[in-house]
């Protein structure tokens, strides 16, 4: 959580973004260079971080630096409603935990992934106070939540949602910090749900 912080309060851009990067004490991809891995990878830049799988979040082709997401749960849910039948791919499922840290109980129910997250919640609230917002502006089918902080023009947030890495089969919780202009209001719901997932960025 404190590298993550840390990462809110350092700058991004391409110059500074390999000096930024050393201090969290996660290894740089394959090269040396997290700018140059950046830019070798345009869709969703993923670095091998230790413990963690760290989410680069660019802003489209021009490979600026907008955001990292550091995933911490995921959940599989067999009985969806778009997915009734149990997917062939869970049995894969540990080929993508990041680390040997990480516990797969198979006998875990969205309650419990709702209660990872509530960790998360608490564990930064901890740290930081009462998050700025609390949103669970969804329709009505949607059990998603997000708790959101602002650190100056970032936000830090506390989220749910896809797992953009097996293209929305898991739910995600993971712990994000996103560039946002610290005079705009936060956004909630599925602008909120956007914003995490790169778009709504300028």
């Amino acid at each position: 959580m404190d590298t993550v912080i840390n990462l809110a309060r350092s700058p991004w851009s391409r110059e500074a973004l390999d000096q930024t990067w050393q201090p969290t004490g996660w290894p740089l991809p394959e090269g040396g260079s997290l700018a140059k891995h950046i830019l070798d990878d345009e869709e969703w830049p993923i670095v091998p971080a230790g413990e963690w799988n760290v989410g680069v979040i660019t802003n489209g082709k021009s490979t600026r630096v907008r955001g990292f997401s550091v995933g911490f749960a995921l959940f599989y849910e067999p009985d969806d409603i778009w997915d009734p039948d149990p997917d062939p791919d869970l049995s894969e499922f540990p080929q993508h935990v990041p680390s040997d840290i990480w516990r797969i109980d198979r006998t875990a129910d969205r309650a419990r992934f709702q209660g990872v997250w509530e960790d998360g919640h608490r564990t930064v609230a901890r740290r930081l106070g009462a998050p700025t917002v609390i949103d669970d502006g969804w329709d009505d089918e949607s059990e998603w939540q997000h708790a959101v902080w602002r650190l100056g023009a970032r936000l830090l947030i506390v989220a749910q949602g896809d797992d953009i890495t097996t293209y929305s089969l898991y739910d995600e919780a993971s712990l994000q910090v996103i560039d946002y202009p610290d005079d705009r209001p936060i956004p909630t719901g599925w602008d909120l749900h956007g914003l995490l997932l790169g778009s709504n960025l300028e």
